[in-house]
């Protein structure tokens, strides 16, 4: 399992990453990772005016180890 610039993705690394519908970046870390897809938790944010999200899900493509 690689991100975007071919570097080896574990359970534990820092990586950085585009927020759903928006401009932002963040960071966080890999604390899963499925045959196609990596579980980040990061910081919490609001999506939305009810909703509050801990943990992203995104493809390998998607994210960058720093």
């Amino acid at each position: 399992m690689k991100d975007i610039l071919g570097n080896e993705l574990s359970v534990g690394d820092t990586v950085v990453f585009g927020s759903a519908g928006s401009m932002c970046l963040r960071k966080g870390e890999v604390v899963k990772i499925n045959p196609k897809t990596v579980i980040i938790k990061h910081e919490e944010y609001y999506n939305g005016s009810y909703s509050t999200i801990q943990e992203s899900r995104r493809n390998f493509e998607d994210v960058v180890k720093v």
